[in-house]
């Protein structure tokens, strides 16, 4: 499995464990990537529409799309 496509796959199951919103940050410190290419994976996900993503103040928050 490529690099990415595991990271793609350990944020959409650290996503469907909350079963809420949560941010980059949170789910960083879940899979232990650091923040950055969380970012990065979190947008490319979500142009493939597979999550959905908003700004509170600062903070990048993700759900799963339904």
């Amino acid at each position: 499995m490529a690099r990415g496509k595991e990271i793609d796959d350990r944020i959409i199951a650290s996503m469907k464990r909350k079963g809420r919103p949560v941010s980059t940050l949170d789910i960083a410190k879940e899979i232990g990537v650091s923040w950055h290419p969380v970012r990065f994976h979190c947008l490319q996900l979500k142009t493939q529409g597979k999550i959905d993503g908003f700004r509170v103040g600062h903070m990048d928050l993700w759900v799963i799309k339904k």
